[in-house]
């Protein structure tokens, strides 16, 4: 019976590793658990978005608005004006004195408290504010409350008056703000401005600003809910004739955010590299233009001085500055960067449902682990061929990171269950099989295991069976140990007697020996003649017991004699054997059976009666008497006609004669070439 104790449960321990699919299943959504709790993926979906708006920026370098202008306080406005805290307010008043023909100027500049070494400044930049009737100011954002006096309350009320009101769902859509956070520009510069906003915009956890929250909502003084709008918004607003919930209708938001398409790079830089560059002109230039210059332009002003701690980096460019990263927010607001998009939640889920089933099922129901790695990796590059396919050509941000994790996690415990399984299968075609045939054999076998599998087969063969005469008696008459140790040499040379021909060893029955000779396994050395090779593999037999006898009877031990009977016929080949559910996999016993096996077992049994070592059928004899391996070796001598029982016709039989007793020194020749 095939099988020990211990290989059970080696096998067993490595079965563990795929005990179903739904233990796959389950590891895997454990992981994608831990990956999410630990920010794996969220880090990990970063990298790849950022990736993405390289080779965007790369393949698909879209321009800015033409009328997009950013107006950068740089090195040489600060060569020629000196330090940025030092100037006086009446510079900008000098900008916008510019640039009143343009269509909207957002001042990416604080401007909350007055000037106290020019009060004059203040004044000059009001008067500029109230004539240009285009100017957007932004107020700061704190991360706390600020002390709240009477004045400061009253500045904010007047702040939030001027502010749009939201939508009834705008509480909803967009997160909340405190008023008590904001600290509003100088009243006289409010009183004339285009529009209020806010200046702070929020950056991810690793400082790269990928989703800016473009406007908050807060309740004012009557508790009528209000957006407090970045100060992109309200630029893209005012630039495109929308109000603020027609121009959020108009964008993708995702909880008040907008997911840049990062396609900018620094403007005015001496830099080359992918993206597309902001369209600059520098302060000390522009306020030197002509007026016309900036007609119809959608300006923002801001500082880009070296040094400056406004710097805002992009998945482009990580020493983009503040100003120029409005500017991409704008562009994204007004179109020109269509926005991105999430996957929709469920359609994220069905992808990562896939890659975790399709490569699952496939480790379980493919015949190979090469073809279940290949489909499962078919699997992968269709997800990622959807995946990019909607990003580039919709705009969606694809689950690239759930969706990788998912298909590794899942095929990795799916291919390594798998494995196990394969290896408790080898382990046991290795165990089987290695008492059957040579151990060359068993390395061509496992190559090609699944043939072994395919159910029974009708073939023709020799059959081969050989029996101690009088095993009982010699067994009740000697001690355990001597028959231990004699059988174990003797069938030792026995089994060595059927593999130095690359013969197949069905089964010891006891004492007895069967084996088989023709083409019953894959990839099995062709030999011409099996009928021969089955007689001469007999007559090893008999030369081999000659040796061990010579050497027992120098010992003292009992000797053996041995008869072997051999048919040449139509036998059902195969495994036949039993499922092992808790191990999964099959215990088999590869035999031979049929009528043919019947008649072999039957003439090995009639030795004895016909007082021969070796006794064949008639289509043994037609077979292998004119063979060159016998040629010279044997003498065949017709003993009549067998009658078996459970067969119409008699069977002719034949004893076989050893010429030489150095026939086996012959054969042990052949098997060292």
């Amino acid at each position: 019976m095939y099988g020990t104790s211990k290989k059970q449960r080696n096998a067993r321990k490595i079965s563990l590793w795929r005990r179903s699919p739904v233990q796959s299943a389950g590891i895997t959504l454990i992981v994608l658990w831990v990956a999410g709790a630990a920010n794996i993926i969220t880090s990990l979906n970063r990298a790849v978005s950022d990736q993405h708006a390289r080779w965007s920026a790369a393949m698909d370098p879209r321009r800015f608005p033409a009328n997009l202008l950013v107006i950068g306080i740089d090195d040489a406005s600060v060569r020629k004006y000196g330090r940025l805290r030092n100037w006086s307010r009446s510079r900008y008043a000098l900008l916008l004195n510019k640039t009143r023909s343009a269509k909207v100027v957002g001042l990416d500049i604080l401007l909350t408290e007055p000037d106290v070494r020019d009060p004059q400044g203040d004044i000059a930049l009001a008067d500029a504010i109230r004539d240009s009737k285009n100017v957007v100011l932004p107020a700061f954002l704190y991360n706390e409350v600020r002390p709240v006096t009477d004045e400061t309350q009253a500045q904010t009320a007047r702040f939030l008056a001027r502010l749009p009101e939201a939508t009834p769902d705008a509480p909803d859509a967009f997160p909340s703000l405190n008023p008590q956070t904001l600290e509003p520009p100088l009243p006289s510069l409010t009183e004339h401005a285009l529009a209020l906003s806010q200046a702070s915009v929020n950056a991810d956890p690793d400082n790269v600003y990928r989703r800016p929250v473009v406007s908050y909502v807060t309740l004012d003084k009557g508790h009528t809910p209000r957006y407090v709008p970045h100060v992109t918004a309200a630029v893209a607003s005012m630039a495109t004739g929308k109000t603020l919930p027609e121009l959020f209708a108009g964008t993708s938001l995702e909880g008040g955010a907008v997911i840049l398409r990062s396609l900018t790079r620094r403007g005015g830089s001496l830099r080359e590299g992918i993206g597309t560059p902001v369209p600059y002109l520098s302060f000390v230039d522009a306020v030197q233009a002509d007026t016309k210059t900036f007609a119809g332009k959608v300006i923002l002003v801001g500082e880009t001085v070296t040094g400056t701690t406004d710097v805002r980096p992009n998945a482009i460019d990580n020493g983009l500055r503040g100003v120029e990263l409005n500017a991409e927010i704008v562009a994204n607001l007004m179109g020109a960067f269509p926005p991105l998009r999430d996957f929709p939640m469920v359609v994220s889920m069905a992808l990562v449902g896939l890659v975790v089933a399709i490569p699952i099922r496939l480790f379980v129901t493919a015949p190979l682990i090469r073809s279940a790695s290949i489909g499962s990796a078919g699997t992968l590059l269709g997800a990622v061929v959807l995946m990019e396919c909607a990003h580039f050509a919709g705009g969606w941000v694809p689950p690239w990171a759930e969706v990788l994790t998912a298909f590794t996690a899942a095929t990795l415990t799916a291919g390594i269950g798998r494995a196990g399984q394969e290896a408790a299968r080898r382990r046991q075609l290795q165990d089987q099989f290695s008492a059957y045939v040579a151990p060359e054999q068993v390395e061509e076998l496992l190559r090609n295991p699944d043939a072994l599998f395919a159910g029974m087969k009708r073939t023709r063969c020799a059959i081969l069976f050989s029996d101690i005469r009088g095993f009982t008696a010699y067994s009740e008459q000697n001690p355990p140990e001597t028959v231990d140790r004699q059988m174990s040499e003797y069938l030792t040379e026995m089994s060595a007697a059927v593999f130095a021909r690359l013969n197949f060893l069905d089964k010891f029955i006891g004492d007895a020996v069967m084996a088989l000779f023709g083409d019953l396994l894959p990839d099995s050395v062709k030999r011409e003649n099996y009928a021969a090779e089955a007689v001469l593999c007999g007559m090893d037999m008999l030369s081999r017991l000659d040796r061990l006898n010579e050497g027992w009877r120098a010992e003292g031990l009992p000797v053996f004699r041995i008869g072997v009977g051999i048919h040449f016929g139509e036998v059902l080949f195969g495994n036949v054997g039993a499922m092992d559910s808790e191990v999964g996999i099959r215990r088999l016993q590869l035999t031979a059976l049929g009528d043919s096996v019947n008649l072999a077992a039957r003439l090995q049994t009639a030795t004895k009666e016909y007082k021969t070592f070796i006794l064949v059928s008639g289509d043994v004899k037609d077979r292998a008497e004119g063979s060159d391996l016998l040629a010279g070796k044997v003498v065949w001598h017709d003993l009549g006609t067998l009658i078996v029982r459970g067969r119409e016709k008699e069977t002719p039989i034949w004893a076989v004669e050893r010429l030489a007793p150095e026939i086996s020194e012959e054969l042990d020749g052949f098997e060292e070439s």
